[in-house]
């Protein structure tokens, strides 16, 4: 199955993080743009940074962030959201009921055959999809 050049963009939420500065510098060590909470926002609207922020609505133990990917495509992209993750986990991000995962797709020309069968899958999907398990 062939993965379509649909944009899409996640935000991933954690608890027990490092300070978003290092976690940050991490992803830029993949060669990545990214940006911490300490730098105003409106200082990368290009939407090419990973942003990585502190996040108030997340309960549980140590620093609690959100990382929001640049607009991304594809296969790619994926990738790029696979690596973002790895490097999470290596730092010991953790995740609990409070934390989510938000993904944005961009609609373009999503058809209603289409549309149905995304809200199935979830339908199908929820218990996993709301889990509290990292895959890898």
């Amino acid at each position: 199955m062939s993965i379509p050049n649909r944009p899409f963009g996640v935000e991933l939420e954690f608890n027990s993080a490092p300070h978003p500065q290092v976690v940050a510098w991490m992803i830029e060590q993949l060669g990545f743009k990214a940006a911490d909470s300490d730098e105003p926002m409106n200082n990368y609207r290009d939407f090419t940074y990973w942003y990585v922020g502190d996040d108030s609505s997340i309960s549980g133990p140590g620093v609690h962030i959100e990382v929001s990917s640049p607009i991304l495509r594809g296969a790619k992209g994926l990738a790029e959201v696979r690596k973002v993750c790895r490097v999470l986990q290596q730092l010991g991000c953790k995740t609990n009921s409070s934390c989510g995962l938000h993904v944005h797709v961009a609609q373009g020309r999503l058809s209603p055959r289409v549309t149905y069968s995304l809200i199935k899958r979830y339908g199908t999907f929820e218990d996993e999809i709301d889990s509290d398990v990292i895959c890898d």
